[in-house]
């Protein structure tokens, strides 16, 4: 399924940037219905081979007027046509034509990969720089793509400072860099981008996640990928046609096996050899992934032989020309979750509208509106919410985004609608959830203003929540350009790190790990608090004017009949001394040097942190591996567990919920029997979809009404909760351990 952090599934295009590989061949996907002036051209193109002689030749056939090649551009990229686009432009750009950057946005995800996407994004004209950033932001591209356009960005953006530097550069390497998390191609990318412009920020991020600060490709990159396609588009490609590679599908025979000196299967009456061999020879060369269609032929109708792997490694241009009502029902899921993942939303509300809104439909629509309201599209989420009448007022999650979206630029009335959801949250049962509810909510639609809103959330929550909230906000600071660091690290560190149990005895390295952290907040927290001094220092007294010569009295002349007299000025004992341009010049010096230093301790601070996540899941793994149990419970045991919980059973009539699991969860099933895991993961599909069946044992935990437990074979137990719309997995524990587990949480 699509989630917010998603990770993209698309081939690993920067270790052939960075390894400087230029990968041959165009997809063979994709068309147009050209008008009938570019028809032929369009044809030609498309059937072209990647070689410098076709290149050459197809720019004497490309429109005069350059107007009329700028709209033949934009009607290829409207289509999707990922084998004329590419060829057109660098024929334009080798004949010396005007190519406008604009098409970059949605025509970078055209190219086959990122050499010659960065090759000819070079030598086109206008903002360079800011139409690969858009594509960046339109999602089409996938995530290695993406850091490549970002370093081509960076790089073509400090050579030509002509244009005005994208704005959105920064930000948006930073979110991306949170999306490649422990991608090391692609954060070494990025650290190239954080390099090339000195950013702290993006360094900062990086290192988080364990991104070097000087990549051993990086100067490789700079100087090779580059280099490469700096020079003119032309001198990439090969001299001679390149052979004919189909790769990415099981080749199955566009004509049947017909020997040689059998009759010809046309009825001709002459042998095969004779007649429709040499003509079936060509045909066999466009073979494709279904039987008796050539690949041209079936670029015309794609659905036929999809499976869910093709589904799952389709490019963005290949799975928006899909025909929704040709999908069959079982690859719908599939086929949605792929286009939410390059941001397709539109085309997802349109796959709703073709199909009965039914079975997978009804699954498909809950992911659809959280991710309408996460982009924030108006005329999406009524579309939305036309196909099931009466939606709104079930819907009780993320009802605030919701109102937001739909009230668009009624500033009042969304100022309204944020007040009346925050009364709510405080008179409500449990604040905590109300106040994370609003959080989520706000950094969402208003991130600086939901930065605001999870400072004041996250004190009140669990640390796994506090520590999801925290990734949010933080993505938040990214998209304001605010430093990555936030005040609410301390806490969540001291609520995510803290002893669990403080009867017992941890492991020394834990321990060791946890004191070093907080031993560099500290440092961290006395170095703000000097910076912040000097500050206060600089401002109020380098820029103080020079006190007046005399501190004597002075009062302008006046007209007798008035009595009003003007203040004096203060006296020159009473203002703070000025500084000297010596005593300025040295606390300027001292303050760059404490930022150096502020910005070391963060990194080392964000780096530990990470680090000592990393420890703690690997030693509670090894914790909760339990030593081999019984083959069953015993009665003890079971009268045990009993006392544990509330004999009455919880209602079997349920609705439809989206399962939330807690963050190390899949590290915790990989260390349990293969078998456990896989009975986990099932039952908590099965009770998120409302199953009658999955709730037959579940009951509530005395101590903790709002958690439920179901058993797991003989030895485990799930422990839920259930919400509005979302089923929150707490934790799966042995249940020898169910007891100590119910005591933390209490």
């Amino acid at each position: 399924m699509a989630k917010s952090n998603p990770r993209r599934n698309v081939a690993p295009d920067l270790a052939q940037a960075v390894c400087f590989l230029s990968a041959g061949g165009f997809a063979n996907l994709g068309g147009m219905n050209g008008d009938a002036t570019h028809a032929d051209l369009i044809r030609e193109a498309e059937s072209l081979k990647l070689y410098r002689g076709a290149i050459e030749g197809l720019g004497p056939r490309l429109p005069e007027n350059d107007e009329d090649l700028h709209r033949l551009l934009a009607r290829l990229v409207a289509t999707k046509n990922e084998l004329a686009f590419p060829r057109i432009v660098l024929a334009a750009l080798c004949a010396g034509r005007r190519v406008d950057a604009s098409h970059l946005v949605e025509g970078a995800a055209l190219f086959p990969e990122p050499e010659s996407m960065s090759s000819a994004a070079w030598h086109c004209s206008g903002e360079v720089g800011v139409a690969l950033v858009d594509a960046v932001k339109a999602g089409l591209m996938g995530i290695e793509r993406e850091t490549t356009a970002l370093a081509v960005a960076a790089a073509w953006s400090k050579g030509h400072p002509e244009f005005a530097f994208p704005s959105e550069l920064i930000p948006q390497a930073r979110l991306v860099a949170r999306d490649a998390a422990y991608n090391f191609l692609a954060c070494s990318a990025l650290m190239v981008v954080a390099n090339l412009l000195d950013d702290e920020g993006l360094r900062a991020v990086l290192r988080g996640y364990g991104a070097p600060d000087h990549p051993l490709l990086e100067e490789g990159f700079l100087e090779e990928f580059l280099g490469r396609v700096r020079r003119p588009p032309l001198s990439l490609l090969p001299e001679k046609p390149p052979p004919t590679e189909v790769s990415g599908f099981t080749v199955r025979r566009a004509v049947e096996r017909v020997g040689r000196n059998d009759p010809c299967p046309c009825g001709s009456g002459k042998k095969y050899k004779k007649c429709c061999y040499d003509k079936d020879r060509e045909r066999l060369l466009q073979s494709s992934a279904v039987a008796g269609l050539t690949r041209s032929e079936l670029r015309q109708q794609p659905e036929l032989g999809l499976t869910l792997e093709g589904i799952q490694n389709m490019r963005s241009y290949e799975v928006c020309k899909l025909d929704p009502g040709k999908v069959p029902p079982n690859l719908r899921i599939p086929f949605a979750d792929r286009l939410m993942l390059f941001g397709l939303l539109d085309q997802v509300v349109g796959a709703l509208e073709a199909w009965p809104m039914e079975h997978e439909a009804l699954w498909v629509w809950d992911l659809a509106l959280m991710e309408v309201v996460r982009k924030g599209s108006k005329p999406l989420l009524e579309r939305l919410l036309r196909l099931k009448p009466g939606a709104l007022d079930a819907l009780t999650y993320n009802r605030l985004t919701i109102d937001l979206v739909l009230a668009g630029d009624d500033g009042r009335r969304q100022l309204d609608l944020v007040e009346a959801a925050a009364l709510k949250a405080l008179q409500a049962e449990r604040p905590a959830a109300g106040m994370v509810d609003l959080a989520y909510c706000l950094l969402n639609t208003r991130p600086a203003l939901g930065i605001v809103a999870t400072r004041g959330a996250i004190p009140m929550t669990n640390e796994i929540e506090a520590d999801t909230l925290l990734e949010q906000l933080l993505r938040a600071r990214d998209k304001l350009n605010l430093p990555p660091d936030d005040p609410m690290c301390d806490v969540v560190d001291a609520m995510l790190f803290a002893p669990r149990n403080a009867t017992a005895e941890e492991p020394e390295e834990l321990v060791k790990a946890r004191q070093e952290l907080q031993a560099k907040a500290r440092e961290t927290r006395k170095l703000q608090k000097e910076i912040e001094q000097l500050h206060r220092k600089l401002g109020g007294r380098e820029s103080q004017p020079p006190p007046p010569l005399s501190a004597a009295r002075y009062t302008p002349p006046q007209p007798p009949s008035t009595p009003f007299t003007l203040p004096e000025p203060p006296s020159a004992s009473l203002l703070p001394p000025a500084l000297s341009e010596s005593e300025a010049k040295a606390l300027r010096e001292r303050l760059e040097s404490l930022k150096g230093l502020l910005k070391e301790r963060h990194n080392e601070r964000n780096q530990l942190r990470h680090e000592l996540k990393a420890a703690r899941a690997k030693i509670e793994s090894l914790q909760r591996r339990p030593a081999p149990p019984p083959a069953a419970a015993t009665a003890d045991d079971a009268e045990i567990e009993e006392q544990l919980l509330d004999s009455e059973q919880v209602q079997s009539r349920q609705t439809l919920r989206l399962p939330e699991f807690p963050r190390r969860f899949q590290e915790q099933l990989t260390a349990l029997p293969q078998a456990t895991a896989r009975a986990c993961v099932a039952m908590a599909g099965r009770l998120a979809a409302g199953e009658v069946s999955a709730f037959v044992g579940v009951k509530r935990l005395k101590a903790l009404p709002d958690v439920y437990r179901q058993r797991i074979g003989e030895d485990y137990r799930l422990l839920f909760r259930l919400w509005p719309g979302r089923l929150e997995i707490v934790d799966l524990v042995h249940r020898r351990d169910l007891e100590r587990k119910i005591r933390a949480m209490g």
